[in-house]
């Protein structure tokens, strides 16, 4: 069980000049009783009130919280209980300037949530949720029932019947699917040695990137709080799983032509916000879920809003990635559960590789094809996942050597956190195959150890009996990839 601790920091007082004409003046007492009302239901919770400066009537009060719960209702209640109880708190301050600090701790890990002035006691400091409830659940009380088959079911219905003529969306599977009337097939043969032989080999690799990918003309403009706020929620994610900040990954720049079919026009943004924006969109999701408690009648009012499609239309950095299903020459298709430590869909099946689309060094256009060979280099055979460029890419014995085929068949638009997934099919050839299958052992992105294979028949019909088990982009490459073998 990991201990959650969560310090409220409130600095209240009103400025030199208003002092003097104010009527009600500030009195130890008074913070005391307003403390000790809202705050009194928690049976861990500590309330120190400490003057700062008397004659400028401003005083420091740290409220602190330990979070050790038995299940999800208790974290939620306790959410819930805190975020009134400030809201509270917050209006009875009858001062004109508040500064509002709620620091979080997990595992010994702290960073500061929210940092908020008020200079005008009309206005609201706090908008809910200032913590994301269901990532506590998660974590805290990982074997709790928030019955995510019927949320994906509800926010799958929403679409079902009333989806763009251009995609479609599977039942329980809550995603906008384009599926490609042709796939889109580069073959992989060896690159060789040679700088003729690498720089034909690369020249392939971006026209058959051209089809599926194009640099936007404008970046898009972000309010720069809009920025901070993405920051925060991945500071606050980051307690729970790991997030690589340095990192520079491509968005989606217009989600309307998205569901139209592709090239996909993408601008760049760091790891750091489109996380921050996603995931969190995710989690804001969940949390609506947690608080309906589970009513389904309510959460489909609550999604006419949060998930409309002019809604949809704006989101902001929607990040770019891609779900590849693998058949080997056996005809049987590679996955496994994701890890508790990722930030997305913790704990879902995965295909294997999957990844995110990223820059990489050396090649100066977007690339699917190459952030292909990067995730099958990190996930599959635990090469580097930073400082990763196309020539020591390229120097890999395995991708030297790599034979087969790899396709586009499509990709989907998840509506849980927002991200666009390119669904791929890769074909090793029995050579290629042969020589390196010994050799694959996933990363930490996955339950550690071998891949599960299976025939693609049954994983099918698995994934089609458990679909909310699967990731939704995992499921519709499963599917394309499906009608695809069938047609061929």
């Amino acid at each position: 069980m990991i201990k959650a601790i969560i310090y409220l920091q409130l600095r209240v007082g009103t400025t030199a000049g208003k002092a003097k004409t104010q009527k009600w003046r500030f009195n130890e007492d008074h913070i005391h009783s307003i403390t000790e009302r809202y705050f009194r239901d928690f049976t861990q919770i500590h309330a120190v009130g400490q003057w700062e400066n008397k004659s400028e009537n401003t005083a420091l009060i740290d409220i602190i919280t330990v979070i050790n719960p038995r299940n999800y209702q208790e974290i939620l209640d306790l959410c819930k209980q805190i975020h009134y109880a400030i809201k509270k708190l917050l209006k009875e301050m009858r001062q004109d300037e508040i500064l509002a600090t709620v620091r979080v701790s997990i595992g010994g890990h702290e960073i500061t949530w929210m940092r908020l002035v008020r200079r005008d006691r009309n206005n609201n400091l706090v908008d809910p949720p200032f913590l994301f409830a269901s990532l506590l659940v998660r974590k805290l009380a990982p074997k709790a029932n928030i019955y995510l088959p019927r949320l994906y079911k509800v926010i799958a219905d929403y679409y079902f019947k009333s989806h763009p003529s251009t995609v479609e969306v599977f039942k329980q599977v809550p995603a906008l699917c384009f599926h490609a009337k042709q796939a889109i097939p580069l073959d992989l043969t060896p690159p060789g040695y040679t700088k003729l032989s690498q720089g034909n080999w690369k020249k392939r690799l971006l026209d058959w990137d051209n089809h599926l990918l194009c640099l936007a003309d404008k970046y898009a403009k972000v309010d720069k709080n809009l920025r901070a706020k993405f920051e925060r929620n991945s500071d606050y994610i980051g307690l729970f799983q790991q997030i690589s900040f340095g990192n520079k990954v491509y968005y989606a720049t217009n989600i309307s032509k998205v569901l139209k079919g592709h090239p996909i026009s993408v601008s760049q943004c760091s790891y750091y916000q489109g996380t921050g924006y996603c995931e969190a969109t995710n989690l804001k999701l969940l949390d609506m879920w947690l608080g309906h408690e589970f009513d389904e009648g309510n959460m489909k009012k609550s999604l006419q809003k949060e998930i409309s499609l002019r809604r949809l239309f704006k989101s902001t950095y929607p990040m770019v990635g891609m779900e590849v299903v693998t058949i080997t020459p056996d005809n049987r298709i590679l996955r496994k559960r994701r890890s508790q430590d990722v930030g997305a869909l913790p704990g879902a099946y995965g295909l294997i590789p999957s990844g995110m689309v990223e820059p990489i060094p050396g090649c100066k256009v977007p690339s699917v094809s190459y952030s292909f060979l990067r995730e099958l280099d990190e996930e599959m055979f635990r090469g580097p996942e930073k400082g990763e460029t196309v020539d020591s890419l390229l120097s890999r014995p395995h991708i030297q050597d790599l034979t087969g085929k790899l396709y586009y068949l499509g990709h989907c638009f998840m509506l849980l956190n927002r991200f666009v997934v390119f669904c791929l099919l890769f074909e090793p050839s029995e050579w290629w195959w042969n020589k390196h299958k010994g050799e694959i052992y996933l990363n930490w992105e996955y339950a550690v150890g071998s891949p599960d294979s299976g025939p693609i028949n049954k994983a099918l019909k698995h994934a089609r009996n458990n679909r909310s088990k699967y990731t939704p982009g995992a499921y519709a490459a499963l599917e394309f990839a499906d009608r695809y073998k069938r047609k061929d």
